[in-house]
């Protein structure tokens, strides 16, 4: 076995174990690390840049052969030459695939992260809602007769502050993200999984502005509005 293929070896090894070590996360409900995708970026490039020294060498020995004179351009021995130059290329041509493929996994797993931070934030505030419907089904009263706030209305009043805050908060965490999804189109303009990705985050930021400026009794401004709205309910 030729050096080259020495070090083949080694590094798809190393691959086919990253591999393993992300199926292994995947099939036991965890998020693979994305160490391990930058890990497999890593192993992958090392391998194009063997192929590369190997076709280049491969170049070299065929053109000064045939220089030469000891290969004849159309022989056996020069197409024989030939054709593991073909095959090195085929093999950079597949390493090249497989170092975007990973990088597509490395991003799609941090959109999944991302998202799943979003989805934790809306249960949250979906189950603060929760409560605060509960107590409306339960016809508590927010103010009493003299129109103090009742350990009701104060539960209330702090989970429709809680929930503008985290929806501010989700809507900041948008603008980030599609800030960083901006920068990666500027280097890959027509990238259409981008372009869909940063239209869906622009989309979802707006309903999350949007539904914080709906809570009338989100701002302090805005308390002696939902004192009014309330005590009129009850």
């Amino acid at each position: 076995m030729s050096q080259f293929e020495d070090i083949s070896s080694s590094i798809s090894h190393a691959v086919t174990m990253l591999d393993k070590y992300i199926d292994l996360a995947d099939k036991n409900g965890y998020y693979a690390s994305p160490e391990l995708y930058q890990k497999q970026l890593e192993q992958y490039n090392n391998t194009l840049n063997t192929l590369t020294s190997e076709r280049d060498t491969l170049q070299s020995k065929l053109q000064e052969s045939v220089q030469s004179g000891l290969v004849e351009e159309g022989s056996e021995t020069w197409n024989d030459m030939l054709q593991q130059i073909q095959s090195v290329n085929e093999e950079i041509v597949d390493t090249i695939i497989n170092i975007q493929e990973v990088g597509n996994s490395l991003r799609d797993l941090n959109f999944t992260i991302f998202e799943r931070g979003q989805d934790d934030i809306s249960n949250l505030v979906s189950e603060g809602q929760f409560y605060v419907d509960l107590l409306d089904k339960m016809n508590k009263d927010l103010y009493d007769d003299d129109g103090k706030i009742t350990n009701e209305g104060l539960t209330v009043q702090g989970i429709h502050s809680e929930n503008y805050a985290a929806y501010l908060k989700q809507a900041d965490f948008y603008a980030k993200e599609i800030s960083a999804i901006e920068a990666e189109l500027e280097n890959d303009p027509a990238n259409t999984t981008l372009i869909d990705k940063k239209q869906e985050y622009i989309e979802a930021q707006r309903e999350s502005v949007l539904a914080a400026h709906s809570n009338p009794c989100a701002w302090p401004t805005r308390h002696d509005r939902c004192r009014r709205r309330t005590s009129n309910a009850f």
